[in-house]
């Protein structure tokens, strides 16, 4: 399956979910899906900024809650995935599912 392929997957299969990414550490978008276009290149840079000073080996999982929404991360060895929800969105049923993808995005 490819990224693309399994990122609509995740937006599928979790209520609330507006989008989801995958960043390389180094700032530059692997590939996305979003139901509509809400700039993600600009939070996947931002974030992988953050995600890169942390380091892959350093967490399991981030989640932030913003005002507009949420942003459940999932650390890789190459990159990470995030999944972005409206501020009802499921986070729990995010994290399994990010949980659930290791094999699709790392090789």
């Amino acid at each position: 399956m490819s990224y693309k392929n399994k990122l609509q997957q995740l937006v599928e299969d979790v209520d609330g979910c507006t989008a989801s990414f995958f960043c390389g550490y180094d700032g530059l978008l692997i590939d996305k899906f979003e139901k509509s276009d809400g700039g993600l290149d600009e939070i996947a840079a931002e974030w992988s900024s953050i995600c890169s000073q942390i380091g892959p080996s350093q967490f399991k999982d981030m989640i932030i809650t913003l005002n507009n929404g949420v942003l459940a991360i999932k650390p890789f060895e190459i990159g990470f995935v995030a999944i972005v929800l409206s501020p009802d969105g499921n986070v729990g049923r995010a994290k399994f599912e990010l949980n659930k993808c290791r094999s699709d995005f790392e090789q």
